[in-house]
């Protein structure tokens, strides 16, 4: 609690009443949701006391609140949704705070359901709340970010110029949010003896962050540099200022001593690109000594958002749509139901998790003739819009899948349960991103697939479909009714 009051302070939630009731009938709105009883898992004591503090607080800053207890998770987006339609034209900003359990971008419903932050948030942007739009929307959030248990370290707060700039709580891509948590899984502790330490919980990137690939500034020859201690869960560092490469500098009478922990990872070259599947995680900190006065800043590396990447449906009208259909029984096959619902245009940027599978349809629209097959030829990603940009990684070659790749594309037959089976194709990728190979700056975090699609006539005897049992495709058997015509995806997000 102490560390959620002392985030509402530094972004100047205190000045909101003097910078908008000139202009306003009310300061804002502001909505709590707070989880105490959890099915199957330990009340939050003390919670009751911080929810009707921050009502209180809220009121006296002259605030309309609203608060909810004990939500499922479906009910904390239900809820999130109603405030959406509301007519906030008279307010000047929207907070939330959630109060819950909660893991790393997710928070748990009282019914022990988790939920995504992004997509309580997403909720609020300016396509679903017109009345919302242009202004602030803050979310306080104290809940746990990991499954390790947080002794917490004391220091100073940090100043607001210092303040790390926030990439983003929503799906949608809007410059007014603002995510406060209360928790970090990455601490770090600046000791008046000139030591710094390092607490990094290793579910800090997904798949898990491997020590083995950490180095700082000095890389990884000094034997002070590694752990002092770690477990499943978490690592601690714990080295002299001066060591591990840390940079110092002098600054208005101040020390400053800096570093950078960086993750290597393991790269696979193409003929046009390079990827990886490994995580990347980069953090500078800092520590500053005046006098006997210490503070830390830390700085984590996130990727920045990029415009959305509209499909290209062509003359040929050509749509490239990824599935997002979510196994709801046991043994369910992922593969069977992945393709029965699909991400909308409002859903980009996609999130997701190096090595998640992406599942890609491609599929003909307004024809109606059962003898035609749509056919693809290469499809491939790059880090931005344009098909032609560079890198690339290809993901079929001639209909096949890419053979140069450790984690092969995989060919999804088209199930009967479609209108004309032949006007489809759908594959499975493993999310990557993009990486320089010369390792001057780090990896990209978007990618964008598009495919080089035809419509062929199948002749007597011969087929449409590729022969990947050949690297290339006997071109001869296919028979273009219309010219080629490259489709694209919008933009797919690796989770930070």
């Amino acid at each position: 609690m102490k560390n959620l009051s002392a985030c509402i302070h530094r972004h100047g939630m205190m000045d909101l009443s003097f910078e908008y009731s000139r202009e306003h009938k009310h300061i804002g709105r502001c909505l709590i949701i707070n989880n105490e009883h959890f099915n199957g898992q330990s009340r939050r004591f003390g919670t009751e006391v911080d929810g009707n503090t921050l009502r209180m607080t809220f009121r006296m800053l002259g605030f309309s609140v609203r608060m909810e207890k004990d939500l499922c998770a479906a009910d904390m987006r239900r809820v999130l949704q109603e405030e959406s339609v509301e007519d906030h034209s008279e307010m000047s900003c929207f907070v939330c705070v959630l109060l819950s359990h909660g893991d790393q971008g997710l928070l748990m419903g009282a019914d022990g359901a988790y939920i995504s932050i992004q997509s309580l948030a997403s909720t609020l942007t300016s396509h679903h709340c017109h009345s919302l739009q242009g202004k602030p929307k803050l979310f306080f959030i104290q809940a746990c970010r990991g499954q390790l248990m947080d002794s917490g370290v004391e220091t100073d707060s940090v100043e607001p110029e210092e303040e790390e700039e926030f990439a983003g709580v929503s799906e949608a891509l809007e410059e007014d949010f603002l995510c406060c948590h209360s928790t970090s899984p990455v601490t770090l502790h600046c000791t008046l003896d000139a030591q710094i330490i390092l607490v990094v919980a290793k579910d800090v990137t997904l798949p898990r962050l491997n020590l083995d690939s950490v180095i700082f500034l000095g890389g990884s020859g000094e034997p002070s540099c590694r752990p002092v201690d770690s477990n499943s869960g978490f690592a601690i560092y714990q080295f002299a200022a001066t060591a591990c490469g840390t940079l110092m500098r002098e600054e208005n009478d101040q020390l400053i001593y800096e570093n950078k922990m960086t993750s290597s990872y393991e790269v696979g070259i193409g003929p046009r690109g390079s990827i990886t599947r490994d995580s990347f995680y980069e953090v500078s900190l800092q520590c500053r000594y005046t006098g006997i006065s210490v503070k830390a800043l830390l700085v984590e590396v996130l990727p920045v958002p990029p415009p959305f990447g509209a499909d290209q449906p062509g003359p040929l009208r050509v749509e490239l749509r990824l599935g997002n259909g979510v196994c709801a029984s046991k043994g369910c096959m992922e593969e069977s139901v992945a393709y029965t619902s699909y991400y909308s245009q409002s859903d980009y940027p996609v999130t997701k998790v190096l090595r998640d599978p992406v599942y890609v349809e491609v599929r003909l629209l307004e024809r109606t003739d059962p003898n035609i097959v749509l056919t693809l030829g290469n499809c491939w990603t790059t880090p931005f819009q344009e098909p032609t940009s560079m890198p690339q990684w290809d993901l079929l070659v001639d209909g096949c899948p890419y053979m140069d790749d450790r984690y092969l594309t995989t060919l999804v037959p088209i199930s009967q349960d479609v209108d004309f089976p032949s006007h489809y194709r759908r594959f499975i990728l493993k999310m990557f991103t993009f990486v320089d190979i010369q390792f001057t700056s780090p990896p990209q975090e978007t990618v964008y697939i598009h495919c080089k699609t035809s419509v062929c006539q199948p002749s007597a005897g011969v087929s449409c479909e590729p022969s990947c049992m050949r690297y290339k495709r006997d071109v001869s058997a296919v028979k273009q009714e219309e010219a080629a015509v490259i489709v694209s995806s919008g933009a797919v997000r690796i989770k930070a």
